[in-house]
């Protein structure tokens, strides 16, 4: 039997890291980035573009040039004979293949997901048991959001190695002792659990009617930094279905982007109804939404997806695909285009608030903060009343205010956990 790594081995596909004997990741052969490999499930998922599937998917990316899965539709002609050619490719090549040595587990079936309701108290109970660390607080606020709105979305930080704490105050709250059903919990040695390793924090994800359908993690070091909380290949484990995160009641026009705290800070801003899909290509339940709301006057989509699909080929790729099967569904649609210095809808709109209010706000790295004195002179000459200075890494912000306050005595320099803000 062929196995996916197999294809990995062929391919050269760089390894990163191995986490145990069930998945790994890798380099994306579609878009350089990192991917995650299920050894298991013999399939694998890049998060920057959103390229997945199985053995034959991961060697037609890599063999076949403008490779499209949707052209192989499972047990059809074109997809046997792919699977002919990776026999006969595996077969007749001379380089070794060199085969990772790792233990085939059996990958448990998950459960079929809990109710809205059910889901919506245990998070709510989970998330009330949790605190909010300072540093995840200072990134949301870095973001562009107050205490009011960390407070009123439910942000809470991921309560590393404390499940078993966690589980039993929500026992406690709401009586619930069974988690079947609940993406993220799972059984190990008879007792539940959920996925506590990761530092980060939790983001509530919403459904229409406003209430908590599922989380996602925000990494903190990790490259792929949202993560849902899903435990499908887990004992008594349930995959969260990755759906998308609703902001606003249904509208005559409703916008889409990607990533729930895009969609938070848009909607802040705009007051304005917003879909936010966990990925370009994620769009498990919009269409079902949409559809829904179509019928109750819905018309029009604004896609706001980020500015670089005008450099990437596979975010504009899935962008069309959205928009072709949005038009077919009898919507209109139009994009979103702003500076693209500006990556996100939400990095435009925080810099629109921020200059309204005649605060400019920069990210820096130690090593680069140098480089940011010619801006800052600039802005200081042109009459900016506060500057902020995000710093990267929060061991180097110490040395960083400083550096800045050396350099510029003549203005009140302080700092707060990672940001250094100068006052004239």
């Amino acid at each position: 039997m062929i196995s996916i790594l197999d294809i990995v081995d062929y391919e050269h596909i760089p390894e990163k890291k191995r986490y145990g004997d069930r998945h790994g990741t890798y380099i994306c052969p579609v878009c350089g980035h990192d991917m995650d490999i299920n050894y298991a499930k013999n399939c694998f998922k890049c998060f920057k573009c959103n390229s997945g599937g199985g053995i034959l998917d991961l060697f037609g990316f890599c063999e076949i040039p403008g490779y499209d899965k949707r052209d192989y539709p499972k047990n059809s002609h074109q997809s046997k004979e792919l699977f002919k050619k990776i026999i006969n490719t595996l077969q007749i090549d001379t380089r070794p293949l060199q085969r990772h040595n790792y233990i085939s587990h059996y990958s448990p079936k998950p459960n079929p997901i809990a109710s809205v309701a059910v889901r919506d108290a245990v998070y709510s109970a989970m998330l009330q048991a949790c605190i909010l660390d300072e540093t995840d607080k200072n990134s949301l606020k870095a973001r562009g959001f107050n205490e009011f709105e960390i407070k009123k979305l439910g942000f809470k930080s991921v309560p590393q190695f404390q499940s078993k704490i966690v589980i039993k105050k929500i026992t406690q709250m709401i009586g619930i002792t069974d988690f079947t059903g609940m993406p993220g919990f799972y059984k190990k040695d008879g007792n539940w659990n959920f996925l506590d390793w990761m530092e980060g924090f939790f983001i509530p994800i919403r459904n229409e009617h406003g209430k908590i359908v599922a989380l996602q993690t925000r990494m903190r070091h990790f490259s792929k930094k949202y993560l849902f909380f899903s435990s499908s290949d887990k004992t008594c484990g349930t995959s969260s279905g990755s759906p998308a995160c609703v902001f606003g009641k249904p509208a005559e026009t409703v916008y889409i982007t990607e990533g729930p705290i895009k969609g938070a800070l848009f909607y802040k801003y705009t007051r304005k109804t917003i879909l936010s899909v966990p990925g370009v290509n994620s769009t498990s339940n919009l269409f079902e939404i949409l559809e829904e709301w179509r019928k109750i006057g819905t018309k029009k989509i604004r896609i706001a997806y980020d500015m670089d699909w005008m450099k990437n080929s596979h975010v504009k790729k899935a962008l069309d695909n959205l928009s072709k099967t949005l038009r077919n569904k009898g919507f209109q649609i139009n994009y979103l285009n702003w500076n693209p210095e500006f990556k996100g809808i939400d990095d435009m709109l925080f810099h629109m608030w921020l200059s309204q209010k005649g605060i400019v706000q920069f990210t820096a790295k130690y090593k680069s903060i140098n480089t940011l004195f010619p801006f800052i002179n600039k802005v200081l000459k042109n009459g900016g009343k506060e500057i902020r200075i995000i710093v990267n890494q929060d061991k180097y912000s110490e040395k960083c205010l400083q550096k800045i306050q050396k350099v510029y005595k003549s203005c009140l320099v302080t700092k707060h956990a990672n940001v250094i803000t100068i006052t004239v």
